[in-house]
């Protein structure tokens, strides 16, 4: 079998990888080598340089099972000495194959770059050795990845697969799973040695609009100007000739020439073709094809003229209203109405209108540049206030199969939902969704719940802000502790609008702080006096100050706040202007000392500042070896811009990640497609505790399980949700503090006899390890609660702690839930205590002595956690 019919796996990889490290690296290539070519080695060629470290390994391991190798080579000097060490180990499995720089080619790096375009060319498959770091180096691995990624499709229409080994290096022992492999925000992406795979080429999301619609379809000068001077001079040059042609066959003339007259006759015949005047002609003669042709050119031009005009004179809101009409009358079923003409909006209807859908955004006073980009790309504005039910029915809102509600104000979006709810009411006709952007907490109660409000129409409540958050900090974690090496987490935030609050909150909501791994958060913005007292108004648990904040200083909130929220975790400080104040501050210090897991979130709004407070600190770290994230909101349209920007920054400092975040384009892609699937571990969390469908059940259906848990969590009331999204987000930070990677817990659940085992220690409630997971668990949902307002009811009813049995009692009467609702309605909770505090003993309900323990809620979760991660797994 010759190469060209053999499947070729590429590989690229780091020369400086730890000597330790090697062998475990080299089972772990040998193993996805043997899954790859499934030991048909005869059908597969690697195809790889012959450098040291991850070069050589690769082809030691190839060879070694007994496939076919081409070494490609760059004429460097300590190179023949390996060709001819694996030559002879393993003879004619070895070939040679020189890389030649283009000749017109000046850069000393020519080899390499083109060294790393055969690898993306030929690939099938393409395996990397690397620490995820995007170098910006020309012809390193970040380059390889790049090239194939963005590869158009093979001649041979073979859709490859990339494959990366997460490993650390010598100039990088903190390495991480490349942004460029990792895009499904449901789980966290693979640690160390553990391979990540996704297929390329990958899909491209640039808004992207065709010469057609741009210049013709959606461009209104065409239709006002270029097509009737077109439709003017083509009906008068066909006119003009045809006449004559016609002049000649009335007068018998055939070939001779024509008289000045008839010529002028002719002339002003074809100019009277545009108003009609000489389109019917009286004559007995077979009229020429050129001037019949002439005659339909006219009549287009004043049809054109005609609706040009009328659509003109009825102004633009009744052109759409008349578009919207036309659209139900064929019987477009795709239509979608978006609320709100501004940054995020934006974006979505264009997301939506690559979709093909039909769609109308209304605004009561739009931008006149958003406007004028919408129409360009065939989005229709109309003017006009959605707080008017008068207008939304005149517009037919109704009728919209979907809308979106993306106003400025969260009180605007849910005036407008009212609104919206009394026109739905009247027109009860088939299921429709609305779409809903409420940034705080206490706006997504007021709409009630989020189910249905109509009975026909599912509302959903988001928050871009939030989602991104909850996705950064599942995707890239801050708690990344490793044993022997970090003391605690050093997080600088830089900027606090609404992207840095929402972050700080998921932050608080998240991270786990414990006698041996301080968390500290320090927050750089204007005004910090200001910025702090609102927050800690806002969140008073975080407050530690006996004489204004009594209510939190008492025995049980204090014990459990210093458990989760310690006195001077989070804290406030100036954004500094000046690089003196910038680069010796002692949170920066500290962050950089070595010492911890130092993450800097820049979240100005102002994407400039970020970049530059981002570029300033790049060359302070220089080639420490910092176990140092940082990440930049960096919301620009396209991700041209964005990737050309994180290029740059990656360059300055190769051995650092620097992750821009925050595309509300993305988002706005993920909600015209409906993809929620962040949330189906919240979901299933959800479900478990609703004891519909057996355990036994969630192992032998997970499709069915997650279909029925999404269904449930549609109707579920806003405050649950948010309880069960935190609950998901933090199984994340459980298992890492147990050293389980989602990877491990994979090949776990996938073979049946660990499965067994697995499933069997989760229902030991004595396991010490599932015991120290409901302890997290607890301090979890105290944090929870806490910052939703909540007391601990024993520190406002002392009654409760001297018949703790008897309050317990009531507070768990399934057929007395008015007790428990009277205190959660005075946000006052019996289980907002340390773990070991929990009531664990017998009560009395209704006459009946039972054995109960508030324990059990917390490791009911623990228990779960194996299944729901093999529904997750197993369900698509």
């Amino acid at each position: 079998m010759s190469s060209s019919q053999r499947t070729i796996i590429a590989h690229s990889g780091h020369r400086d990888l730890i000597e330790n490290d090697l062998q475990r690296i080299s089972d772990a290539v040998t193993e996805k080598l043997l899954k790859i070519s499934s030991e048909q080695y005869d059908r597969f060629v690697l195809l790889t340089g012959i450098a040291s470290g991850a070069d050589w390994l690769a082809a030691n391991a190839a060879a070694g099972l007994g496939m076919s190798v081409v070494l490609l080579t760059l004429s460097e000097p300590d190179e023949n000495a390996r060709i001819e060490q694996l030559k002879r180990q393993f003879g004619s499995r070895i070939t040679v194959r020189p890389v030649r720089p283009a000749p017109e080619a000046q850069s000393s790096l020519a080899a390499y770059e083109a060294l790393a375009q055969i690898l993306a060319e030929e690939a099938d498959h393409l395996i990397l050795l690397w620490d995820g770091v995007d170098t910006a180096k020309a012809g390193g691995c970040s380059e390889v990845a790049r090239k194939v990624m963005n590869m158009p499709g093979k001649e041979k229409g073979f859709r490859g697969q990339l494959h990366q080994l997460i490993v650390p290096r010598l100039s990088n022992k903190y390495p991480l799973c490349s942004n460029i492999f990792h895009d499904n925000y449901k789980f966290p992406p693979p640690g160390i040695f553990e391979w990540a795979t996704t297929v390329f080429p990958k899909q491209s999301y640039q808004d992207r609009v065709s010469w057609a619609n741009r210049y013709i379809m959606y461009n209104e000068n065409f239709w006002r100007f270029l097509l009737p001077s077109f439709l003017v001079l083509f009906t008068m040059g066909l006119g003009y000739i045809g006449f004559l042609q016609l002049e000649k066959t009335l007068n018998g003339n055939g070939a001779g020439p024509v008289a000045a007259n008839a010529r002028l006759d002719a002339f002003f015949n074809a100019a009277n073709l545009i108003t009609l005047n000489a389109s019917a002609l009286n004559v007995t003669e077979k009229v020429p094809l050129m001037l019949n042709i002439a005659r339909f050119t006219g009549l287009l031009f004043i049809l054109n003229a005609f609706i040009v005009a009328f659509m003109l004179a009825i102004g633009s809101n009744n052109k759409n209203l008349i578009r919207f009409f036309l659209w139900k009358l064929a019987g477009y079923h795709n239509i979608h109405l978006v609320i709100g003409l501004n940054s995020l909006s934006y974006p979505l209807a264009i997301a939506l209108k690559q979709q093909g859908a039909k769609i109308i955004v209304v605004d009561k006073d739009p931008d006149p540049n958003l406007k004028t980009e919408a129409s360009k790309r065939g989005v229709r504005v109309m003017n006009g206030s959605a707080h008017s039910a008068a207008f939304l029915k005149r517009i037919g809102a109704h009728r919209a199969r979907n809308t979106y509600i993306l106003e400025t104000e969260d009180m605007e979006n849910i005036r407008t939902l009212h609104e919206l709810d009394q026109l739905w009411a009247q027109f009860p006709d088939t299921e429709k969704q609305c779409y809903v952007q409420l940034k705080t907490s206490r706006a997504a109660e007021f709409i009630g719940r989020p189910g249905r409000l109509s009975s026909h129409v599912n509302v959903r409540r988001f928050n871009f802000h939030e989602t991104i958050s909850r996705k950064l900090l599942i995707r890239y974690p801050a708690d990344r502790f490793r044993p022997g090496s970090h003391s605690g987490a050093e997080i600088l935030l830089f900027g606090f609008g609404e992207m840095g609050r929402q972050l700080l909150l998921s932050l608080l909501q998240v991270l786990q702080p414990d006698a041996s791994r301080r968390i500290n958060i320090t927050v750089f913005c204007k005004d910090a006096a200001a910025e702090k007292d609102s927050f800690f108004q806002q969140y008073p648990c975080l407050w530690h100050d006996a004489v204004h904040n009594p209510l939190y200083e008492k025995s049980y909130a204090k014990k459990i706040r210093a458990l989760i929220f310690p006195e001077d975790m989070v804290v406030f400080k100036e954004l500094p202007l000046s690089d003196a104040l910038y680069f010796n501050d002692t949170s920066l210090v500290r962050a950089l000392s070595g010492n911890c897991a130092a993450t800097f979130y820049f979240c100005l709004e102002e994407a400039a500042l970020n970049a530059a407070y981002l570029h300033g600190l790049l060359g302070k770290i220089g080639q420490r070896d910092l176990d140092l994230q940082l990440f930049c909101y960096f919301n620009l349209p396209g991700e041209k811009e964005t990737d050309h920007v994180a290029y740059i920054l990656n360059n300055q400092i190769p051995h650092t990640p620097v992750i821009l975040f925050g595309r509300m384009e993305e988002e706005c892609r993920a909600l015209a497609a409906e993809d929620f699937t962040i949330d189906d571990l919240a979901a299933l969390i959800n479900y478990w505790y609703a004891y519909k469908t057996p355990a036994r059940e969630w192992i032998a259906k997970p499709r069915t399980v997650i279909r029925l848990a999404r269904e449930d969590w549609k109707v579920l009331p806003y405050a649950h949700q948010e309880s069960s999204r935190q609950a998901a987000d933090h199984i994340w930070p459980k298992l890492r503090h147990i050293g389980v990677s989602p990877d491990q817990l994979r090949r776990s659940l996938a073979d049946s006899d660990k499965r067994k085992q697995l499933l069997a220690e989760a229902a030991e409630s004595d396991n010490e390890k599932y015991l120290q997971l409901s302890r997290m668990e607890q301090r979890r949902w105290c944090a929870e609660k806490l910052l939703s307002g909540f007391l601990p009811l024993q520190d406002v009813y002392p009654d409760s702690i001297e018949n703790i049995r008897g309050w317990i009692s009531k507070w768990n009467d399934p057929d007395d839930p008015g007790f428990k609702k009277k205190y959660q309605s005075q946000k006052l909770h019996i289980d907002l205590v340390p773990f070991d505090e929990l009531f664990d003993g017998v009560i009395n309900i209704r006459g009946s002595a039972r054995a109960h323990s508030e324990k059990n809620k917390d490791s009911a979760q623990i228990e779960g956690i194996p299944y729901f991660l093999y529904v997750l797994f197993n369900s698509k």
